[in-house]
């Protein structure tokens, strides 16, 4: 999901994972993490789990807002084009 948000931060479609590189990540760093000793009680690891469940939503949505705003502010002094007709010459 933080790959999505940066994407979007940096209007960079190139930083969004397909799922196939995702699960790869994922293998790749659990597989490193069975070399650390990060036994947490369970109701931390919750805790943990829960904050970067909502750190990664929150960001998302964060970084769509502040690329809205952006568009908004590019295209604050433009004309709609709805509702303008031209008349045949």
């Amino acid at each position: 999901m933080a790959h999505i948000g940066l994407a979007m931060a940096f209007k960079a479609p190139e930083l969004a994972l397909t799922p196939e590189q995702a699960t790869a990540m994922a293998r790749a760093s659990a597989d490193v993490m069975q070399y650390y000793d990060t036994e947490l009680p369970a109701k931390t690891m919750a805790w943990v789990n829960l904050a970067f469940c909502f750190g990664g939503v929150y960001f998302e949505k964060t970084a769509t807002i502040v690329a809205r705003k952006r568009m908004e502010a590019e295209h604050k002094n433009e004309v709609p084009q709805q509702g303008i007709f031209r008349m045949a010459a």
